[in-house]
Order: structure tokens, then C-alpha cells, then sequence
């Protein structure tokens, strides 16, 4: 996915690919590691009130 943050898997693909895939991501700490790496970098640690303020400001002006 973005970054190579995650892996994406189809509905169709979960009985097949899903244990496979984890397994290879617990005996690959690298990739791991760096799959984590990119999902910091990703992170909006404020999103949440940032969500909540734009939430206030249209609610405001609507009302």
C-alpha cells in the first residue's frame, strides 16, 4: 500500500494469501521493521481533534 505501509488483500485472496503472508512478515523483521517505519511516517497523531475542529467550524457555520 502507500509507502509500502501494508499489504492489501482482496476478500477472494484471505483463505490463500493471508497466513502466507503473515508468516513471511514475522520471519522478515526487516521488512517488518520497515513496514512499521513507513506506517510512522504516515501517522497524523493529531488527526483526531484536527477531524473535531473542521466538525465545529461547519457545524458552526450552519447553523
Amino acid at each position: 500500500m502507500q509507502r509500502g505501509a501494508a499489504v492489501k488483500l482482496g476478500d477472494g485472496e484471505l483463505s490463500t494469501r493471508l497466513a502466507p503472508l503473515l508468516l513471511d512478515l514475522v520471519q522478515d523483521r526487516t521488512r517488518l521493521g520497515q513496514m512499521a517505519q513507513q506506517a510512522a511516517s504516515l501517522a497524523r497523531p493529531q488527526a483526531a481533534e484536527a477531524i473535531v475542529d473542521e466538525l465545529l467550524r461547519l457545524g458552526a457555520s450552519h447553523g
